[in-house]
């Protein structure tokens, strides 16, 4: 009965739409994760195929499967969303529609967040991400995605948001500063950013693991993203300046409002210096020279840096 006592609790959040070709794969590998009790909860983002009947039968079969449906909001909204509901676990974690989970990861996501905690840290956010093992529509191996040059700094993930939400393990103290998300209207942000930057602002810590327990489904719709040139990498990057500018300045104050509380003291000055960057142009010169602004690319630190000081940052 102890040992029962001591298997870690884990929440599941994942958003649906239009899934009903992969999902059953996806569920059946949740439901058969070792070593820990899952409980899935489910959004439905307003799916027309047959994505609810799946959902429906799986609810039928398995206690541990629940889910409800909402209007069509986009992913990350259906993942905040989901964030909104009351539910008790030791971690929680974040899941596509379309991937396969090895038994594993989600035991072996726990034992790396628990050998990171520490006296000091116990009640401070905590978030494990992975690398990703790419496959294609039928599960063939493609490529390892481990995130080279990873930063994982606040001034980083303000530069350039790299790690994949879909990895996601994350304890209590995440949670609770990710429930309110949902209610902030101004918010316009990923799931798995906003995770990544909570954490960071609250002095947590970001662990990431150099392997992979995740099959990342790539379609043939989008495989042509991952083999993009240089120059158009750079390309598609200025133009997402040019739609959104300002986008990440807006962030930086939005979780400052809303959040501040929360942030710890030594995080308060990378803030303001994001949000008064635009003030004159003495603050647009030191935020552009700041060694925070490094997302672990020199070709995009210094985009980066020139948008800082055209002020589309």
């Amino acid at each position: 009965m102890g040992q029962q006592a001591m298997i870690p609790k884990v929440q599941v959040f994942l958003s649906t739409y239009n899934g009903d070709k992969y999902l059953s794969q996806q569920l059946d590998s949740l439901i058969n994760q070792s070593n820990v009790e899952v409980s899935i909860l489910i959004r439905d983002d307003g799916s027309t195929d047959g994505t609810l009947s799946i959902l429906q039968s799986y609810k039928k079969i398995y206690d541990c499967v629940d889910f409800y449906c909402g209007n069509n909001e986009g992913y990350a909204k259906s993942f905040l969303h989901l964030l909104t509901q009351n539910v008790k676990a030791d971690y929680f974690a974040f899941c596509d529609q379309d991937d396969v989970w090895l038994p594993e990861k989600l035991s072996h996501g726990i034992k790396k967040i628990r050998e990171n905690i520490t006296v000091k840290n116990k009640k401070k956010p905590v978030l494990y991400a992975t690398a990703l093992k790419r496959v294609d529509e039928n599960l063939n191996f493609l490529s390892m995605q481990r995130f080279k040059k990873l930063n994982l700094s606040l001034g980083a993930e303000f530069t350039r948001h790299r790690l994949a939400g879909c990895t996601f393990i994350f304890n209590s103290s995440l949670y609770l500063l990710l429930q309110k998300a949902y209610s902030v209207q101004e918010l316009v942000c990923s799931h798995d950013r906003l995770a990544t930057i909570l954490c960071l602002s609250a002095g947590g810590k970001v662990i990431f693991d150099n392997n992979s327990y995740i099959l990342f489904r790539r379609h043939s719709t989008n495989a042509s993203v991952d083999g993009v040139v240089f120059v158009r990498k750079i390309l598609k990057r200025f133009n997402y300046f040019m739609i959104n500018s300002g986008k990440d300045h807006r962030l930086a104050e939005t979780v400052f409002k809303y959040w501040r509380d929360f942030i710890d003291k030594k995080n308060y000055k990378i803030f303001c210096d994001i949000i008064s960057y635009k003030k004159n142009i003495k603050r647009r010169l030191c935020l552009s020279i700041s060694k925070e602004i490094d997302c672990g690319f020199w070709y995009y630190n210094i985009f980066i840096r020139l948008m800082i000081l055209i002020k589309k940052f």
